[in-house]
């Protein structure tokens, strides 16, 4: 078997977004009670705590358009 080890993987443009059809562009997992954390995240840049369950997520390479999808779920 082979292993694939890489700090960056862009496309033919280097545009820094993933190579890869259906690849997440972005994902991120924050601690958003008290101060905001990021814990880990793929290209995103911070988070803006806007009030009560209300985040902005600041990417780092902006998407391509306006239209992507957003999936949210919270830990109890």
């Amino acid at each position: 078997m082979s292993t694939l080890r890489v700090n960056t993987l862009q496309d033919a443009t280097g545009n820094n977004q993933p190579a890869m059809v259906g690849a997440a562009k972005a994902w991120v997992n924050f601690n958003g009670e008290g101060t905001v954390a990021i814990r880990q995240a793929f290209n995103v840049s911070s988070i803006t705590d806007n009030g009560t369950g209300d985040y902005t997520v600041n990417f780092t390479t902006a998407m391509a358009d306006a239209n992507y999808a957003v999936f949210v779920t919270r830990s109890v």
